[in-house]
Protein backbone atom coordinates (compact mmCIF):
# COMPACT_ATOMS: atom_id res chain seq x y z
CA UNK A 1 0.00 0.00 0.00
CA UNK A 2 1.34 3.41 -0.91
CA UNK A 3 2.23 5.46 2.21
CA UNK A 4 0.91 9.04 2.27
CA UNK A 5 2.85 11.53 4.39
CA UNK A 6 0.68 14.41 5.63
CA UNK A 7 1.65 17.81 4.26
CA UNK A 8 1.80 19.21 7.82
CA UNK A 9 4.52 16.75 8.81
CA UNK A 10 6.61 17.62 5.77
CA UNK A 11 6.21 21.31 6.54
CA UNK A 12 7.46 20.86 10.10
CA UNK A 13 10.45 18.83 8.89
CA UNK A 14 11.41 21.59 6.48
CA UNK A 15 11.21 24.19 9.24
CA UNK A 16 13.49 22.14 11.46
CA UNK A 17 15.99 21.64 8.62
CA UNK A 18 16.22 25.32 7.75
CA UNK A 19 16.37 26.33 11.43
CA UNK A 20 19.32 24.03 12.05
CA UNK A 21 21.13 25.40 9.07
CA UNK A 22 20.57 28.97 10.23
CA UNK A 23 22.11 28.24 13.68
CA UNK A 24 25.31 26.63 12.44
CA UNK A 25 27.94 26.61 15.21
CA UNK A 26 31.43 27.96 14.58
CA UNK A 27 34.22 26.81 16.92
CA UNK A 28 37.64 28.46 17.24
CA UNK A 29 40.47 28.10 19.73
CA UNK A 30 40.95 30.82 22.32
CA UNK A 31 44.08 32.85 22.68
CA UNK A 32 46.68 31.17 24.85
CA UNK A 33 45.80 31.74 28.49
CA UNK A 34 48.19 31.12 31.36
CA UNK A 35 46.86 30.97 34.91
CA UNK A 36 48.74 30.34 38.11
CA UNK A 37 47.52 27.49 40.30
CA UNK A 38 46.25 28.68 43.65
CA UNK A 39 47.19 26.32 46.50
CA UNK A 40 44.58 26.00 49.24
CA UNK A 41 46.32 24.64 52.31
CA UNK A 42 44.49 23.32 55.38
CA UNK A 43 46.39 23.39 58.67
CA UNK A 44 45.27 19.92 59.77
CA UNK A 45 47.17 16.65 59.72
CA UNK A 46 46.38 13.04 60.60
CA UNK A 47 43.02 11.62 61.53
CA UNK A 48 42.57 9.75 58.26
CA UNK A 49 41.99 6.43 60.02
CA UNK A 50 39.07 7.82 62.00
CA UNK A 51 37.67 9.46 58.87
CA UNK A 52 37.90 6.17 56.99
CA UNK A 53 36.03 4.32 59.72
CA UNK A 54 33.39 7.03 59.83
CA UNK A 55 33.01 6.95 56.05
CA UNK A 56 32.40 3.21 56.24
CA UNK A 57 29.72 3.78 58.84
CA UNK A 58 28.10 6.45 56.67
CA UNK A 59 28.30 4.39 53.50
CA UNK A 60 26.97 1.22 55.12
CA UNK A 61 23.20 0.96 55.71
CA UNK A 62 22.31 2.85 58.87
CA UNK A 63 19.30 4.02 60.76
CA UNK A 64 17.98 7.36 59.59
CA UNK A 65 19.39 10.39 61.41
CA UNK A 66 17.51 13.68 61.15
CA UNK A 67 19.66 16.44 59.65
CA UNK A 68 18.88 19.63 61.54
CA UNK A 69 20.58 22.15 59.22
CA UNK A 70 21.85 22.43 55.65
CA UNK A 71 25.53 21.73 54.94
CA UNK A 72 27.46 25.00 55.09
CA UNK A 73 28.43 24.83 51.42
CA UNK A 74 24.82 25.02 50.30
CA UNK A 75 24.57 28.40 52.00
CA UNK A 76 27.41 29.90 49.95
CA UNK A 77 26.55 32.63 47.41
CA UNK A 78 26.87 31.90 43.71
CA UNK A 79 29.06 30.97 41.96
CA UNK A 80 30.86 29.44 45.01
CA UNK A 81 27.82 27.28 45.76
CA UNK A 82 27.89 25.71 42.28
CA UNK A 83 31.62 24.91 42.56
CA UNK A 84 30.96 23.34 45.99
CA UNK A 85 28.13 21.15 44.58
CA UNK A 86 30.28 19.99 41.65
CA UNK A 87 33.21 19.15 43.94
CA UNK A 88 31.03 17.34 46.46
CA UNK A 89 29.74 15.05 43.70
CA UNK A 90 33.27 14.35 42.44
CA UNK A 91 34.85 13.58 45.84
CA UNK A 92 31.92 11.28 46.69
CA UNK A 93 32.58 9.33 43.48
CA UNK A 94 36.26 9.04 44.43
CA UNK A 95 35.38 7.85 47.94
CA UNK A 96 33.05 5.20 46.50
CA UNK A 97 35.69 3.89 44.10
CA UNK A 98 33.77 5.09 41.03
CA UNK A 99 36.46 7.57 40.00
CA UNK A 100 40.23 7.18 40.36
CA UNK A 101 41.65 10.53 39.29
CA UNK A 102 41.46 13.46 41.71
CA UNK A 103 42.59 15.85 38.97
CA UNK A 104 39.18 17.37 38.24
CA UNK A 105 38.18 19.52 35.27
CA UNK A 106 34.85 21.27 35.94
CA UNK A 107 33.34 23.05 32.90
CA UNK A 108 32.93 26.81 33.26
CA UNK A 109 29.23 26.58 32.51
CA UNK A 110 28.54 24.41 35.59
CA UNK A 111 29.81 27.16 37.88
CA UNK A 112 29.33 30.59 36.30
CA UNK A 113 27.84 32.21 33.21
CA UNK A 114 30.08 31.82 30.15
CA UNK A 115 27.58 32.27 27.24
CA UNK A 116 26.55 35.71 26.02
CA UNK A 117 24.36 37.29 23.35
CA UNK A 118 25.52 40.05 21.04
CA UNK A 119 23.23 42.44 22.87
CA UNK A 120 24.77 41.52 26.26
CA UNK A 121 28.25 42.08 24.85
CA UNK A 122 27.35 45.30 23.02
CA UNK A 123 28.66 44.04 19.68
CA UNK A 124 27.03 44.28 16.27
CA UNK A 125 27.72 40.77 15.00
CA UNK A 126 29.22 37.56 16.36
CA UNK A 127 29.93 35.68 13.12
CA UNK A 128 31.11 37.38 9.95
CA UNK A 129 32.19 35.57 6.76
CA UNK A 130 32.03 32.21 8.58
CA UNK A 131 34.35 33.28 11.40
CA UNK A 132 33.85 34.67 14.89
CA UNK A 133 34.67 38.35 14.98
CA UNK A 134 37.59 39.48 17.11
CA UNK A 135 35.32 42.04 18.74
CA UNK A 136 32.95 39.28 19.87
CA UNK A 137 35.83 37.13 21.17
CA UNK A 138 37.39 39.93 23.19
CA UNK A 139 34.05 41.00 24.65
CA UNK A 140 33.06 37.41 25.53
CA UNK A 141 36.42 36.69 27.20
CA UNK A 142 36.22 39.92 29.20
CA UNK A 143 32.66 39.11 30.35
CA UNK A 144 33.63 35.56 31.28
CA UNK A 145 36.67 36.76 33.25
CA UNK A 146 34.45 39.23 35.08
CA UNK A 147 32.11 36.40 36.11
CA UNK A 148 35.05 34.18 37.02
CA UNK A 149 36.45 36.87 39.29
CA UNK A 150 33.37 36.45 41.49
CA UNK A 151 34.45 32.88 42.31
CA UNK A 152 36.21 32.17 45.63
CA UNK A 153 37.47 28.56 45.35
CA UNK A 154 38.94 28.53 48.86
CA UNK A 155 35.47 29.11 50.37
CA UNK A 156 34.05 26.18 48.42
CA UNK A 157 36.93 23.85 49.40
CA UNK A 158 36.86 24.81 53.07
CA UNK A 159 33.09 24.16 53.25
CA UNK A 160 33.59 20.86 51.42
CA UNK A 161 36.11 19.69 54.02
CA UNK A 162 33.77 20.75 56.84
CA UNK A 163 30.65 19.16 55.33
CA UNK A 164 32.11 15.97 53.83
CA UNK A 165 35.05 14.94 56.03
CA UNK A 166 34.23 11.23 55.73
CA UNK A 167 33.98 11.30 51.93
CA UNK A 168 37.44 12.90 52.05
CA UNK A 169 39.03 10.11 54.10
CA UNK A 170 41.55 9.79 51.23
CA UNK A 171 42.45 13.51 51.15
CA UNK A 172 45.99 14.55 52.11
CA UNK A 173 45.79 17.97 53.74
CA UNK A 174 49.21 17.86 55.34
CA UNK A 175 51.87 20.54 54.84
CA UNK A 176 52.83 20.89 51.18
CA UNK A 177 49.71 19.12 49.96
CA UNK A 178 46.04 20.02 49.77
CA UNK A 179 44.10 21.52 46.84
CA UNK A 180 45.35 23.37 43.78
CA UNK A 181 42.99 25.43 41.65
CA UNK A 182 43.66 26.80 38.15
CA UNK A 183 41.79 27.61 34.94
CA UNK A 184 42.02 26.74 31.26
CA UNK A 185 40.09 28.47 28.47
CA UNK A 186 40.04 26.24 25.41
CA UNK A 187 37.75 27.54 22.67
CA UNK A 188 34.92 29.79 21.54
CA UNK A 189 31.69 28.32 20.21
CA UNK A 190 29.37 30.74 18.49
CA UNK A 191 26.16 30.98 16.52
CA UNK A 192 24.71 34.04 14.88
CA UNK A 193 23.16 35.04 18.21
CA UNK A 194 25.37 33.62 21.00
CA UNK A 195 29.03 33.13 21.83
CA UNK A 196 30.37 30.79 24.55
CA UNK A 197 33.83 30.71 26.10
CA UNK A 198 34.55 27.04 26.74
CA UNK A 199 37.00 25.98 29.40
CA UNK A 200 37.44 24.30 32.78
CA UNK A 201 38.13 25.06 36.37
CA UNK A 202 41.04 22.77 37.26
CA UNK A 203 40.93 21.40 40.81
CA UNK A 204 43.63 18.96 41.94
CA UNK A 205 43.22 17.32 45.37
CA UNK A 206 46.09 15.36 46.91
CA UNK A 207 45.57 11.71 47.85
CA UNK A 208 47.05 10.29 51.07
CA UNK A 209 49.66 7.61 50.46
CA UNK A 210 47.53 5.10 52.34
CA UNK A 211 44.90 5.27 49.58
CA UNK A 212 46.96 6.33 46.54
CA UNK A 213 47.79 4.19 43.55
CA UNK A 214 51.34 2.92 43.84
CA UNK A 215 53.87 1.37 41.55
CA UNK A 216 57.28 -0.19 41.96
CA UNK A 217 60.25 1.20 40.09
CA UNK A 218 63.77 -0.11 39.62
CA UNK A 219 65.40 -1.07 42.86
CA UNK A 220 62.08 -1.96 44.52
CA UNK A 221 61.21 1.62 45.44
CA UNK A 222 57.48 2.32 45.75
CA UNK A 223 56.15 5.42 44.02
CA UNK A 224 52.80 6.90 45.04
CA UNK A 225 50.55 8.87 42.69
CA UNK A 226 49.52 12.12 44.37
CA UNK A 227 46.36 12.54 42.28
CA UNK A 228 45.27 8.95 41.65
CA UNK A 229 43.14 7.02 44.16
CA UNK A 230 43.27 3.23 44.54
CA UNK A 231 39.61 2.56 43.72
CA UNK A 232 39.60 -0.87 45.38
CA UNK A 233 39.07 0.78 48.77
CA UNK A 234 35.88 2.60 47.86
CA UNK A 235 34.61 -0.22 45.66
CA UNK A 236 35.01 -2.60 48.58
CA UNK A 237 32.99 -0.29 50.81
CA UNK A 238 30.16 -0.13 48.28
CA UNK A 239 30.09 -3.90 47.81
CA UNK A 240 30.10 -4.37 51.58
CA UNK A 241 27.27 -1.86 51.94
CA UNK A 242 25.14 -3.77 49.46
CA UNK A 243 25.82 -7.13 51.12
CA UNK A 244 25.13 -5.75 54.59
CA UNK A 245 21.90 -4.17 53.38
CA UNK A 246 20.81 -7.52 51.94
CA UNK A 247 21.49 -9.26 55.28
CA UNK A 248 19.53 -6.64 57.21
CA UNK A 249 16.60 -6.77 54.77
CA UNK A 250 16.48 -10.57 54.69
CA UNK A 251 16.11 -10.68 58.48
CA UNK A 252 14.02 -7.54 58.92
CA UNK A 253 10.82 -9.29 60.09
CA UNK A 254 12.49 -11.78 62.44
CA UNK A 255 12.62 -11.59 66.21
CA UNK A 256 15.78 -10.29 67.88
CA UNK A 257 16.69 -13.82 68.94
CA UNK A 258 16.37 -15.07 65.36
CA UNK A 259 18.34 -12.09 64.04
CA UNK A 260 21.27 -12.76 66.37
CA UNK A 261 21.60 -16.31 65.04
CA UNK A 262 21.13 -15.19 61.42
CA UNK A 263 23.74 -12.43 61.76
CA UNK A 264 26.15 -14.98 63.26
CA UNK A 265 25.65 -17.38 60.34
CA UNK A 266 25.91 -14.61 57.73
CA UNK A 267 29.20 -13.29 59.14
CA UNK A 268 30.75 -16.74 59.49
CA UNK A 269 29.64 -17.54 55.95
CA UNK A 270 31.31 -14.41 54.56
CA UNK A 271 34.45 -14.12 56.70
CA UNK A 272 37.58 -16.17 57.16
CA UNK A 273 40.21 -15.72 59.85
CA UNK A 274 43.38 -13.95 58.73
CA UNK A 275 46.27 -15.98 60.12
CA UNK A 276 48.82 -13.80 58.33
CA UNK A 277 47.63 -10.43 59.67
CA UNK A 278 50.35 -8.09 60.85
CA UNK A 279 50.19 -5.01 63.02
CA UNK A 280 52.13 -3.20 60.28
CA UNK A 281 49.36 -3.68 57.72
CA UNK A 282 48.20 -0.15 56.70
CA UNK A 283 44.72 0.80 57.78
CA UNK A 284 43.80 -2.79 58.58
CA UNK A 285 41.60 -1.78 61.47
CA UNK A 286 39.01 0.51 59.84
CA UNK A 287 38.67 -1.76 56.83
CA UNK A 288 38.00 -4.98 58.69
CA UNK A 289 34.30 -4.26 58.83
CA UNK A 290 34.36 -3.94 55.04
CA UNK A 291 36.46 -7.06 54.61
CA UNK A 292 33.76 -9.11 56.34
CA UNK A 293 30.99 -7.98 54.00
CA UNK A 294 32.76 -7.26 50.70
CA UNK A 295 32.47 -10.86 49.48
CA UNK A 296 36.13 -11.07 48.44
CA UNK A 297 37.91 -14.29 49.49
CA UNK A 298 41.29 -12.56 49.84
CA UNK A 299 40.11 -9.92 52.35
CA UNK A 300 40.28 -11.97 55.54
CA UNK A 301 39.84 -10.53 59.03
CA UNK A 302 41.06 -11.02 62.57
CA UNK A 303 38.90 -11.18 65.71
CA UNK A 304 38.24 -7.44 65.60
CA UNK A 305 36.56 -7.78 62.22
CA UNK A 306 34.17 -10.47 63.47
CA UNK A 307 33.28 -8.46 66.57
CA UNK A 308 32.78 -5.16 64.75
CA UNK A 309 30.68 -6.76 62.01
CA UNK A 310 28.39 -8.44 64.55
CA UNK A 311 27.98 -5.23 66.56
CA UNK A 312 27.25 -3.32 63.36
CA UNK A 313 24.42 -5.64 62.29
CA UNK A 314 22.93 -5.57 65.80
CA UNK A 315 23.18 -1.77 65.90
CA UNK A 316 21.26 -1.50 62.65
CA UNK A 317 18.88 -4.45 62.81
CA UNK A 318 17.82 -5.53 66.29
CA UNK A 319 15.12 -3.77 68.28
CA UNK A 320 15.86 -4.58 71.93
CA UNK A 321 19.00 -6.73 71.78
CA UNK A 322 22.31 -4.84 71.80
CA UNK A 323 25.91 -5.88 71.21
CA UNK A 324 29.16 -4.22 72.24
CA UNK A 325 32.71 -5.07 71.17
CA UNK A 326 35.12 -5.61 74.07
CA UNK A 327 38.85 -6.12 74.23
CA UNK A 328 40.71 -8.48 76.49
CA UNK A 329 42.73 -11.66 76.81
CA UNK A 330 42.06 -15.35 76.29
CA UNK A 331 45.19 -17.18 75.17
CA UNK A 332 46.38 -13.81 73.87
CA UNK A 333 44.96 -10.42 72.85
CA UNK A 334 41.40 -10.86 71.65
CA UNK A 335 38.15 -9.05 70.85
CA UNK A 336 34.65 -10.44 71.27
CA UNK A 337 31.07 -9.26 71.87
CA UNK A 338 28.84 -8.96 74.90
CA UNK A 339 25.18 -9.22 73.90
CA UNK A 340 22.31 -7.93 76.03
CA UNK A 341 18.89 -9.51 75.56
CA UNK A 342 16.06 -10.18 77.99
CA UNK A 343 17.78 -8.16 80.72
CA UNK A 344 20.92 -10.35 80.81
CA UNK A 345 24.35 -10.27 79.16
CA UNK A 346 25.96 -13.13 77.25
CA UNK A 347 29.34 -13.73 75.61
CA UNK A 348 29.58 -14.08 71.82
CA UNK A 349 32.93 -15.03 70.30
CA UNK A 350 32.33 -15.39 66.55
CA UNK A 351 36.03 -15.75 65.77
CA UNK A 352 36.22 -19.04 67.65
CA UNK A 353 32.67 -20.00 66.74
CA UNK A 354 33.74 -19.87 63.09
CA UNK A 355 36.63 -22.17 63.99
CA UNK A 356 34.24 -24.78 65.38
CA UNK A 357 33.86 -23.85 69.05
CA UNK A 358 30.41 -23.40 70.60
CA UNK A 359 30.92 -19.90 72.01
CA UNK A 360 27.68 -18.14 71.13
CA UNK A 361 25.37 -16.58 73.74
CA UNK A 362 27.24 -18.11 76.65
CA UNK A 363 26.86 -17.48 80.37
CA UNK A 364 29.68 -17.97 82.83
CA UNK A 365 30.64 -20.92 85.01
CA UNK A 366 32.84 -18.99 87.40
CA UNK A 367 34.32 -15.52 87.92
CA UNK A 368 33.25 -11.90 87.62
CA UNK A 369 33.77 -8.83 85.44
CA UNK A 370 36.79 -7.67 87.45
CA UNK A 371 38.81 -10.91 87.47
CA UNK A 372 37.48 -12.55 84.31
CA UNK A 373 34.94 -15.22 83.44
CA UNK A 374 35.38 -18.94 82.89
CA UNK A 375 33.12 -20.10 80.07
CA UNK A 376 32.19 -23.76 79.60
CA UNK A 377 31.52 -24.91 76.05
CA UNK A 378 31.35 -28.17 74.11
CA UNK A 379 35.12 -28.75 74.05
CA UNK A 380 36.09 -27.60 77.55
CA UNK A 381 36.49 -24.23 79.24
CA UNK A 382 38.16 -20.94 78.38
CA UNK A 383 38.75 -17.83 80.48
CA UNK A 384 38.01 -14.33 79.18
CA UNK A 385 39.64 -11.38 80.96
CA UNK A 386 38.64 -7.80 80.10
CA UNK A 387 41.31 -5.19 79.47
CA UNK A 388 41.34 -2.22 81.81
CA UNK A 389 40.40 1.27 80.69
CA UNK A 390 37.46 0.34 78.44
CA UNK A 391 34.54 2.74 78.05
CA UNK A 392 32.00 0.16 79.20
CA UNK A 393 30.66 0.01 82.75
CA UNK A 394 30.91 -3.00 85.04
CA UNK A 395 27.19 -3.55 84.49
CA UNK A 396 27.75 -3.66 80.72
CA UNK A 397 30.41 -6.34 81.14
CA UNK A 398 28.65 -8.52 83.74
CA UNK A 399 27.62 -11.88 82.27
CA UNK A 400 24.68 -14.06 83.33
CA UNK A 401 25.39 -17.36 85.12
CA UNK A 402 23.46 -19.39 82.55
CA UNK A 403 23.70 -19.84 78.79
CA UNK A 404 20.96 -18.13 76.81
CA UNK A 405 19.69 -21.50 75.52
CA UNK A 406 19.41 -22.79 79.11
CA UNK A 407 17.70 -19.60 80.22
CA UNK A 408 15.23 -19.81 77.37
CA UNK A 409 14.42 -23.45 78.13
CA UNK A 410 13.83 -22.54 81.76
CA UNK A 411 11.66 -19.46 81.22
CA UNK A 412 9.61 -21.15 78.51
CA UNK A 413 8.93 -24.25 80.61
CA UNK A 414 5.32 -24.66 81.73
CA UNK A 415 5.09 -24.65 85.55
CA UNK A 416 4.54 -27.94 87.32
CA UNK A 417 1.76 -27.43 89.83
CA UNK A 418 0.22 -29.70 92.45
CA UNK A 419 -3.35 -29.19 93.61
CA UNK A 420 -4.05 -29.82 97.30
CA UNK A 421 -7.41 -31.23 96.20
CA UNK A 422 -9.01 -31.93 92.86
CA UNK A 423 -12.16 -30.17 93.97
CA UNK A 424 -13.33 -27.01 95.68
CA UNK A 425 -16.09 -26.75 98.28
CA UNK A 426 -18.28 -23.81 99.46
CA UNK A 427 -16.63 -21.49 101.93
CA UNK A 428 -13.16 -22.95 101.55
CA UNK A 429 -10.25 -22.78 99.10
CA UNK A 430 -8.15 -25.15 97.01
CA UNK A 431 -4.37 -24.95 97.39
CA UNK A 432 -1.95 -24.76 94.44
CA UNK A 433 1.72 -25.50 95.00
CA UNK A 434 4.48 -24.90 92.40
CA UNK A 435 6.77 -27.91 92.20
CA UNK A 436 10.50 -27.93 91.37
CA UNK A 437 10.76 -24.24 90.48
CA UNK A 438 14.25 -23.20 89.36
CA UNK A 439 15.90 -21.09 92.08
CA UNK A 440 17.56 -18.91 89.38
CA UNK A 441 14.25 -17.07 89.12
CA UNK A 442 13.44 -16.03 92.70
CA UNK A 443 10.99 -13.37 91.53
CA UNK A 444 8.93 -15.66 89.31
CA UNK A 445 5.20 -14.97 89.28
CA UNK A 446 2.51 -17.65 89.06
CA UNK A 447 -0.39 -16.57 86.85
CA UNK A 448 -3.82 -18.13 87.12
CA UNK A 449 -6.01 -18.07 84.01
CA UNK A 450 -9.78 -18.49 84.42
CA UNK A 451 -11.02 -20.24 81.32
CA UNK A 452 -14.60 -20.58 82.59
CA UNK A 453 -16.40 -19.90 85.84
CA UNK A 454 -15.12 -17.53 88.48
CA UNK A 455 -14.28 -14.13 87.01
CA UNK A 456 -14.27 -15.36 83.40
CA UNK A 457 -16.70 -13.55 81.14
CA UNK A 458 -20.05 -15.04 80.19
CA UNK A 459 -18.83 -15.60 76.67
CA UNK A 460 -16.04 -17.77 78.02
CA UNK A 461 -13.21 -15.28 77.39
CA UNK A 462 -10.18 -16.03 79.46
CA UNK A 463 -9.14 -13.75 82.31
CA UNK A 464 -5.77 -13.80 84.03
CA UNK A 465 -4.21 -12.43 87.20
CA UNK A 466 -1.30 -13.10 89.48
CA UNK A 467 -1.87 -15.83 92.05
CA UNK A 468 -0.08 -14.74 95.24
CA UNK A 469 2.07 -17.41 96.86
CA UNK A 470 2.78 -17.75 100.54
CA UNK A 471 5.32 -20.39 101.47
CA UNK A 472 5.02 -21.66 97.92
CA UNK A 473 1.25 -22.16 97.99
CA UNK A 474 -1.54 -20.18 96.34
CA UNK A 475 -5.26 -20.45 97.06
CA UNK A 476 -8.29 -20.57 94.73
CA UNK A 477 -11.67 -19.57 96.16
CA UNK A 478 -14.00 -20.01 93.18
CA UNK A 479 -15.23 -22.94 91.17
CA UNK A 480 -14.20 -23.00 87.53
CA UNK A 481 -11.69 -24.25 84.99
CA UNK A 482 -8.15 -22.95 85.33
CA UNK A 483 -4.75 -23.08 83.68
CA UNK A 484 -1.47 -21.79 85.08
CA UNK A 485 1.57 -20.04 83.59
CA UNK A 486 4.77 -18.70 85.11
CA UNK A 487 6.35 -15.33 84.38
CA UNK A 488 10.12 -15.52 84.72
CA UNK A 489 12.34 -12.56 83.78
CA UNK A 490 9.39 -10.95 82.04
CA UNK A 491 8.72 -14.02 79.83
CA UNK A 492 5.45 -15.89 80.21
CA UNK A 493 5.68 -19.64 79.87
CA UNK A 494 3.27 -22.00 78.10
CA UNK A 495 0.30 -23.01 80.23
CA UNK A 496 -0.49 -26.17 82.11
CA UNK A 497 -3.33 -28.44 81.17
CA UNK A 498 -6.76 -27.13 82.33
CA UNK A 499 -7.89 -28.03 85.88
CA UNK A 500 -11.59 -27.95 86.80
CA UNK A 501 -12.72 -27.30 90.38
CA UNK A 502 -16.35 -28.26 91.09
CA UNK A 503 -18.33 -26.65 93.91
CA UNK A 504 -20.43 -29.73 94.72
CA UNK A 505 -17.55 -31.94 95.79
CA UNK A 506 -15.66 -32.03 99.09
CA UNK A 507 -11.92 -32.33 99.53
CA UNK A 508 -10.23 -35.28 101.11
CA UNK A 509 -8.76 -35.01 104.57
CA UNK A 510 -9.97 -34.73 108.16
CA UNK A 511 -12.47 -32.14 109.30
CA UNK A 512 -11.88 -31.00 112.89
CA UNK A 513 -14.62 -29.34 114.97
CA UNK A 514 -12.93 -27.95 118.06
CA UNK A 515 -15.09 -26.77 121.00
CA UNK A 516 -13.94 -24.03 123.32
CA UNK A 517 -10.87 -24.97 125.31
CA UNK A 518 -9.81 -27.87 123.06
CA UNK A 519 -6.10 -28.35 122.46
CA UNK A 520 -4.10 -29.82 119.55
CA UNK A 521 -0.77 -31.14 120.76
CA UNK A 522 2.61 -30.63 119.07
CA UNK A 523 3.22 -32.70 115.91
CA UNK A 524 -0.38 -33.87 115.83
CA UNK A 525 -0.62 -33.25 112.06
CA UNK A 526 3.06 -32.71 111.30
CA UNK A 527 3.84 -33.62 107.68
CA UNK A 528 0.20 -34.39 106.83
CA UNK A 529 -0.10 -34.26 103.02
CA UNK A 530 -3.89 -33.97 102.94
CA UNK A 531 -6.05 -30.88 103.20
CA UNK A 532 -7.09 -30.22 106.81
CA UNK A 533 -10.16 -28.17 107.74
CA UNK A 534 -10.56 -26.73 111.22
CA UNK A 535 -13.61 -25.09 112.76
CA UNK A 536 -12.89 -23.86 116.25
CA UNK A 537 -14.31 -21.36 118.77
CA UNK A 538 -11.61 -21.30 121.38
CA UNK A 539 -8.59 -23.58 121.34
CA UNK A 540 -4.85 -23.97 121.67
CA UNK A 541 -2.54 -24.97 118.80
CA UNK A 542 0.75 -26.21 120.21
CA UNK A 543 4.07 -25.50 118.51
CA UNK A 544 4.70 -27.92 115.66
CA UNK A 545 1.10 -29.16 115.52
CA UNK A 546 0.78 -28.71 111.73
CA UNK A 547 4.46 -28.28 110.89
CA UNK A 548 5.08 -29.29 107.26
CA UNK A 549 1.41 -29.62 106.31
CA UNK A 550 0.75 -28.03 102.91
CA UNK A 551 -2.58 -26.23 103.52
CA UNK A 552 -4.75 -25.83 106.59
CA UNK A 553 -8.18 -24.23 106.19
CA UNK A 554 -9.22 -22.84 109.54
CA UNK A 555 -12.39 -21.12 110.72
CA UNK A 556 -11.19 -19.62 113.95
CA UNK A 557 -13.50 -17.75 116.29
CA UNK A 558 -13.37 -16.91 119.95
CA UNK A 559 -10.10 -16.85 121.93
CA UNK A 560 -7.86 -19.11 119.83
CA UNK A 561 -4.20 -19.36 120.90
CA UNK A 562 -1.57 -20.20 118.28
CA UNK A 563 1.90 -20.90 119.63
CA UNK A 564 4.94 -19.94 117.55
CA UNK A 565 5.84 -22.76 115.16
CA UNK A 566 2.42 -24.41 115.23
CA UNK A 567 1.95 -23.98 111.48
CA UNK A 568 5.59 -23.91 110.44
CA UNK A 569 5.99 -24.38 106.64
CA UNK A 570 2.19 -24.39 106.30
CA UNK A 571 -0.35 -21.94 104.97
CA UNK A 572 -3.37 -21.18 107.08
CA UNK A 573 -6.45 -19.34 105.95
CA UNK A 574 -8.27 -17.81 108.93
CA UNK A 575 -10.60 -15.05 110.02
CA UNK A 576 -10.75 -12.37 112.63
CA UNK A 577 -13.24 -13.10 115.36
CA UNK A 578 -16.81 -12.29 114.38
CA UNK A 579 -16.10 -11.68 110.69
CA UNK A 580 -18.24 -13.15 107.96
CA UNK A 581 -16.52 -16.16 106.40
CA UNK A 582 -15.78 -14.53 103.02
CA UNK A 583 -14.51 -11.28 104.50
CA UNK A 584 -11.13 -10.49 105.96
CA UNK A 585 -9.23 -13.55 104.74
CA UNK A 586 -5.64 -13.47 105.97
CA UNK A 587 -2.66 -15.74 106.45
CA UNK A 588 -1.32 -17.03 109.77
CA UNK A 589 2.39 -17.85 109.92
CA UNK A 590 4.61 -19.80 112.26
CA UNK A 591 5.10 -16.89 114.63
CA UNK A 592 1.35 -16.84 115.39
CA UNK A 593 0.58 -13.46 113.76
Amino acid sequence: MKRIVPIFVLFCFCLLFFSASAEEIVTEATEAETTDEMIIGISETGGEADLASAYIMNAMPHRRILRISLPSGLRLPEPDRSLYVALRTLVSEVAAGEKGSTDFAIPYGEVFKNSFTAEELGVTTIIEDGSITQEAKSAAMAAMLQNRSQLHPSDAVICLIADSPYELYWYDKSEGHGTKVGYESKSYAASSTTITVKGNILVRMSVSRDYAMQSEIAGGEIVYSEYEMDTSYGAGVQAAAENAAAILEENRNKSDEEKLASYRDAICGLADYNNDASESDPYGDPWQLVWVFDGKPNTKVVCEGYAKAFQYLCDQGTKAATAISVQGQTNGPHMWNVVSIGGHHYLVDLTNYDLGYDLFMKGYTDGDAATGYTIRFDKGTVKYIYNEGQSWTEEDLTLYPMDYAEWKAAVEKAPEVQMSSGVLFPGYAAGVRVMNENPVFPDATLMIHRVSGGDAGEDGEESAEELPLENGIGLIFDAGTYTFTMIRDGVESPSTEPVTLAADELPEGPILHLPAGAEIQAEAFAGNESLVRIEAEGCVFRAGAFAGSPVVLARLTGECTVEPGAFEDSVVVGLDEGADWMDGVHFLFADGT
